[in-house]
């Protein structure tokens, strides 16, 4: 029984230690250390807290114009008629963030697919639906290479997961978030801030709300990993906008996805929550996570507003709405399933993220030679310790001042220690091209890899257990 016992131990400590499995399914973690993909434990992803979108409904007004049907014009009302410049504050205006060209510079909007808009033509390439629950997803199927978001509502007589409800009625929250980056539409002038940049929709935000599990694949997914059931990603986004969070501390398995996309120059901009609450105090997730970049909302007077998770170690600021003002973009006009294109308010952090995505977008369009998480850091640095709202003219000035060729705002920052810029964004880099890096295997190769060494452990096993099978009589003998 001795000998037995041992060899048991023997076998695990040599599998599950030393010998990192090799997996073609999608519970996959990444140690960038060894370069070494590892499973992590279904049990992990079920018990994980799920994600919450960080938005408010429509207000009550637009609920109920939804309702009566009403047209564009009319749904639009007496404060949009003077056009975007007025009505779009939040772009055009003082407070707003300002408006550029972005053309083919693409960001990925983890959240709850995007409906096909007259605002989004031609600014929509495909994406996928992340959502493994068939519940959750809503479209009768789980995984699969559509991301079209058919409502997140729960249809009557289904439960999410503990019994909850889930939604009465659809958001079309990926549809509000996608528009903020890049709709353009002149028949009624309303506009993204990067023009011409293409959205890539990765569905993972349901009836339910969402989970830690399809969230992490759905990173995974977008930066050319191997998701089991899933197309590889070809188009690989320059920015990840994640209008969505979690209360609890940052999991290590979104952890190590994230640091993978930075390893890619993709910049990471998330919303800090709609809790109120100091970070400093309270873990919100992924707004807690390294090097992401955290924005919080203002008001159409450029006030912080009272909802918006706020802290002292680097949230930057950008356009969210108020309770008397919102924030205007692409939705679709029906309560549950898709009707008619229509353009609604929405208010909460999760409408500021995407104006600084579309920012970045902007900016990596102009300076080629930079990744979009090199202006990531920039913005960091710049906004990190400020209480104003991120504007792209200033940013624009800062790193390229027209009165000097060199660049004082560039040279500036490479020569700080990036002390300023708070604690999320990480070291600044020096050296932009240096920054540029990709990982130096990919995903097929590392598991190729963790194979040859298993099936190396699985012999030098084997024979040690042998020996100790010749050596039991001795070591019985001496007992």
């Amino acid at each position: 029984m001795v000998i037995r016992a041992l060899k048991i131990t023997l076998f695990l400590l040599l599998l599950f230690i030393y010998g990192p499995l090799y997996s073609s399914t999608i519970y996959l973690k990444f140690s960038s250390t060894f370069k070494k993909v590892y499973p992590y434990s279904e049990n992990f992803v079920s018990n994980a807290a799920s994600l919450w979108p960080s938005s408010q409904k429509s207000f009550d007004k637009n609920v109920e114009i939804l309702k009566h049907g009403e047209t564009k014009a009319e749904f639009l009302g007496d404060k949009f008629n003077a056009g975007a410049r007025q009505g779009e504050w939040n772009i055009f205006g003082d407070f707003g963030v300002g408006r550029g060209e972005a053309p083919g510079i693409v960001v990925g909007v983890i959240d709850t697919g995007v409906v096909p808009h007259k605002g989004l033509e031609g600014r929509v390439i495909d994406g996928a639906d992340l959502i493994s629950d068939v519940t959750n997803a809503n479209d009768g199927g789980g995984r699969d290479m559509d991301a079209d978001d058919p409502g997140d509502y729960l249809p009557e007589g289904q439960y999410c997961e503990g019994g909850n409800s889930g939604n009465a009625v659809s958001s079309w929250h990926g549809t509000h978030v996608a528009g903020l980056v890049t709709m353009n539409d002149d028949t009624v002038d309303m506009y993204g801030v990067a023009n011409g940049a293409l959205v890539l929709p990765i569905r993972a935000l349901g009836s339910c709300g969402g989970s830690l599990r399809d969230v992490v694949d759905g990173i995974l997914w977008s930066i050319g990993f191997e998701v089991e059931g899933l197309n590889i990603n070809d188009t690989l986004p320059n920015i990840l906008n994640l209008s969505l969070g979690g209360f609890g501390k940052c999991p290590k398995v979104f952890q190590e996805v994230l640091d993978l996309a930075y390893k890619k120059g993709v910049a990471v901009v998330v919303s800090s929550g709609n809790s109120g609450v100091d970070l400093s105090d309270v873990d919100v997730f992924p707004a807690n996570c390294d090097g992401v970049l955290v924005v919080g909302a203002t008001d159409e007077l450029g006030r912080v507003t009272s909802y918006s998770n706020m802290d002292d170690a680097g949230v930057v600021l950008a356009p969210g709405g108020s309770y008397s003002r919102g924030v205007v973009s692409t939705v679709n006009s029906g309560l549950r399933m898709q009707e008619a294109d229509t353009y609604a308010e929405m208010i909460g952090t999760s409408m500021a993220a995407p104006h600084v995505s579309g920012v970045i977008a902007v900016l990596t369009h102009e300076n080629p030679d930079m990744t979009a998480n090199d202006i990531q850091q920039y913005i960091q640095y710049l906004y990190g310790r400020r209480s104003e709202i991120i504007q792209l003219d200033e940013i624009r000035n800062f790193l390229f001042n027209k009165d000097d060729d060199v660049g004082r705002g560039l040279r500036e920052l490479e020569s700080s220690d990036g002390s300023s810029g708070g604690a999320r964004g990480g070291s600044l880099k020096t050296n932009s091209a240096a920054g540029c890096g990709t990982i130096s295997k990919d995903s097929h190769f590392v598991l190729m890899q963790s194979f040859i060494f298993n099936f190396f452990l699985f012999i030098l096993s084997t024979h040690i257990l042998k020996r100790l099978e010749e050596l039991s009589p001795l070591l019985l003998k001496k007992h």
